[in-house]
């Protein structure tokens, strides 16, 4: 009977998590959304604000995929970065002086993070999750 309690108790927990999971998801899926309307930051911020997120729902997704996705993903995600460039002052004179890194806005990276969104979020269709919407929440 303890054995059987144990074992309730475990998948209840194993529900608990993957429900806390999801609704996270949603939420980082939210704020997503949320930095279109930003118009007041610089597209490259934006972006930089994206990678961030685009990291952090793989790794809040990674215990509901399945290990090869996130074995395939992982090298490629966790290596996102925002774009930067050189900049230097050119004097007609002298030898150009670097002034250092700035960052740019690249629309391919722009690109691939929306296609590695939409991709983890039909692995996790596809592996019986759904993504609860935000205003969903409340509901579970």
């Amino acid at each position: 009977m303890e054995e059987k309690n144990n074992e309730a108790e475990s998948e209840k927990a194993v529900f608990n998590m993957a429900l806390d999971t999801l609704q996270r998801l949603g939420k980082n899926l939210e704020e997503q959304k949320q930095l279109s309307y930003k118009y007041e930051l610089p597209e490259y911020v934006l972006q930089a604000i994206k990678i961030g997120l685009v990291k952090q729902f793989f790794v809040q997704a990674s215990p509901l995929l399945p290990e090869e996705t996130v074995k395939k993903y992982r090298k490629e995600i966790l290596s996102l970065s925002p774009q930067r460039v050189n900049t230097y002052f050119r004097n007609g004179v002298s030898a150009d002086k670097l002034l250092g890194l700035k960052p740019f806005y690249d629309k391919d990276l722009a690109v691939r993070l929306d296609e590695i969104i939409i991709e983890l979020q039909m692995i996790l269709q596809k592996e019986k999750y759904f993504m609860p919407s935000y205003e969903d929440e409340g509901d579970f």
